[in-house]
């Protein structure tokens, strides 16, 4: 038979296409598959002919490949946000070790971490000999000499 599916669409020759789904594309007309969005990448278009309807996640976060929503890009680790949105960087004294929501965690007593964005709790670093520090600490001089 003569009749082959469009681009963005799957199917047999001579036979009725299926529209590739969200996150998903194809280029060529006739048979073949539909490609999945490379990680942090998201596409909401159904039948995309084009990876140029894969579209780059916000600032800061991550999704997995044959992503269909916006909300599927996640804030990475050291990082916090909403779902779909750029994700800002913990601050200093602070860490977050897993990807996704969720809050920074402050640096223990007697630690400091200068490291913004810091992924997990190795970045607090211990306070010098005999000197002790408030949780959340983000200077070396934020550790004070015992009494």
């Amino acid at each position: 038979t003569d009749c082959t599916c469009l681009a963005g669409y799957i199917g047999a020759d001579g036979t009725a296409c299926t529209a590739c789904e969200g996150g998903t594309y194809k280029i060529n007309t006739g048979t073949g598959v539909c490609t999945e969005c490379v990680a942090s990448t998201y596409s909401t278009t159904v039948a995309a002919a084009s990876a140029g309807k894969c579209l780059s996640c916000p600032a800061h976060t991550f999704s997995l490949t044959g992503s269909n929503e916006k909300t599927d890009c996640t804030c990475l680790a050291g990082y916090i946000g909403a779902d779909g949105t750029a994700c800002t960087a913990c601050e200093g004294g602070t860490y977050k070790i897993n990807t996704g929501t969720g809050v920074c965690t402050e640096c223990v007593a007697s630690t400091y971490s200068t490291t913004v964005a810091a992924a997990s709790a190795g970045k607090c670093l211990s306070c010098p000999a005999h000197t002790f520090s408030l949780t959340g600490s983000n200077e070396k001089t934020d550790c004070t000499c015992l009494a």
